[in-house]
């Protein structure tokens, strides 16, 4: 039998095995930058200006720019954008006192970091005055945030609301 036109000759199965071998191949290596570009483009996020780093170690100490919130107005949940001019933020200091520009909480001036063990999670409590090392019950404080970490943001999430409100920090990563 003799065949006609361009293709004549043998057909050869392995070739068309190393062409798909080549386009596996090259396929993987398309993944794996795609995949290293999306990690460069979401490790900083702008939001207002401000840009938003990794959290690496999860401590409150520093300052903190409130950047959102969430709230519930009895159907779904929202989440909106906090202006970021002027700049409202939280500072946490080591020695346990706070200071804030924040609406609603320029009145208090500590904070202890508690654990909820019925709860399961960690608390961050206020206070008007210092609480000193008493041991604190962490049922009846009246305000309290229960701690929340993403890889970008510091989420308190306010304990005693139902549909699940929180204000969201992030770090301006100034350690003084």
């Amino acid at each position: 039998m003799r065949l006609s036109g361009k293709n004549q000759g043998c057909y050869n199965p392995f070739h068309e095995i190393g062409v798909q071998q080549e386009m596996e191949q090259h396929m993987k290596k398309s993944i794996a930058l795609f995949l290293v570009l999306l990690g460069f483009a979401f490790s900083c996020q702008e939001d207002g200006g401000i840009s938003r780093k990794r959290i690496v170690d999860q401590t409150l100490q520093g300052s903190w720019l409130y950047v959102e919130y969430g709230h519930s107005p009895g159907y779904g949940y929202f989440t909106d954008k906090v202006s970021a001019n002027p700049p409202q933020t939280i500072r946490f200091e080591e020695d346990l006192t706070l200071s804030t520009n924040i609406t609603g909480l320029t009145d208090y001036k500590f904070y202890r970091v508690l654990e909820d063990t019925v709860h399961q999670s960690t608390v961050v409590a206020f206070y008007k005055e210092d609480p000193g090392n008493q041991p604190q019950d962490v049922s009846h404080l009246s305000h309290s945030y229960s701690v929340i970490w993403t890889e970008d943001l510091l989420k308190l999430a306010y304990r005693w609301c139902i549909e699940g409100c929180h204000m969201s920090f992030a770090s301006t990563f100034d350690p003084k």
